[in-house]
């Protein structure tokens, strides 16, 4: 997928990544507009079929290449390795799902003192002095559509490098959390304007992480960076002489130790992944592999180049 991203980019194509959430360093998938073409991932935990086999999807089976003796030889060590993935897997939505809950309860208590008013005046400012137009009374519909800017995985960072190559990036800090409200906002008033506005949605808890407004080039991203440049500090939207409750302040304390519970469930998973490659890999022919996604590679590339031109 790697490869075939790579060459497209270097013909001028668009090309669309999805980054594995667990190891964003891996891809799930890649999208090529131009060639109406998708290679996506369709081993476990995302099985996928055609729908159409050989007329206009096709499997490529790279587990062909598996010495399947060697690999059964492994069998106590793979099946038992799995079974971990498996097992973290599903600790880390119960954690993730009790962290989950506790933010939006500490939500409750940062909704209460929102300056709303003052919020929406100062979006509508940033709107119109970045290029915004007249604000309408109805927010357009599905004019942008939603993607993933970051993983939920400690090692996931940011995904896309670009974005400060392509938009004007305003962070925007709060202590009470009231970033994701000031973004909500800037975001349905953009649209509003008629600009086309990609969301990107939180990881963890929902509610948004950055609001990507493409037609004026201007980016609002959440962050923790009270330093960073040309920030917004959000937590003026919130009543001055307002603090967290005894509640909210045991909910961030429990909400945190979960997080890092959860993070080093993500780690082992990571580490687990790879004693796993390390097995298969072992176990693989990758000569004729790699002869055999060379060849994957220009029928895919001669086919899609056929369908852009239909």
């Amino acid at each position: 997928m790697k490869r075939i991203g790579a060459r497209a980019e270097n013909e001028g194509m668009k090309v669309e990544y999805y980054h594995c959430s667990s190891d964003p360093s891996s891809l799930d998938g890649v999208i090529i507009e131009d060639m109406r073409c998708a290679v996506i991932d369709g081993t476990a935990p995302h099985t996928t079929d055609p729908a159409y086999p050989a007329a206009a999807d096709s499997i490529l089976n790279f587990g062909a290449f598996i010495d399947v003796e060697k690999a059964g030889r492994e069998r106590e060590a793979i099946v038992g390795i799995s079974k971990k993935i498996s097992g973290l897997y599903s600790d880390v939505r119960s954690i993730l799902g009790v962290a989950s809950a506790l933010y939006r309860e500490r939500m409750k208590e940062t909704e209460k003192h929102l300056l709303y008013g003052k919020m929406q005046k100062c979006a509508l400012k940033h709107n119109t002095m970045k290029g915004g137009a007249e604000i309408y009374p109805y927010a357009a519909k599905g004019i942008g559509g939603i993607r993933w800017l970051s993983s939920s995985a400690p090692s996931g960072g940011r995904l896309d490098g670009k974005i400060n190559e392509l938009f004007t990036v305003y962070p925007v800090v709060s202590r009470r959390g009231a970033s994701r409200y000031f973004i909500e906002t800037a975001a349905d008033i953009a649209e509003r304007s008629g600009n086309t506005v990609i969301r990107c949605p939180a990881p963890r808890y929902g509610g948004l992480e950055a609001a990507l407004v493409c037609d004026t080039g201007v980016a609002y991203v959440s962050t923790d960076d009270a330093d960073a440049r040309g920030r917004i500090n959000a937590d003026r939207f919130v009543e001055s002489g307002s603090s967290p409750d005894g509640y909210a302040r045991l909910c961030r304390k429990i909400e945190r130790r979960l997080n890092s519970a959860a993070d080093a469930a993500f780690d082992e998973i990571s580490r687990l992944h790879r004693e796993l490659e390390e097995i298969y890999g072992a176990c693989t022919d990758f000569e004729s592999l790699t002869e055999y996604t060379l060849a994957a590679e220009e029928t895919i590339f001669r086919m899609g180049r056929e369908r852009s031109t239909t």
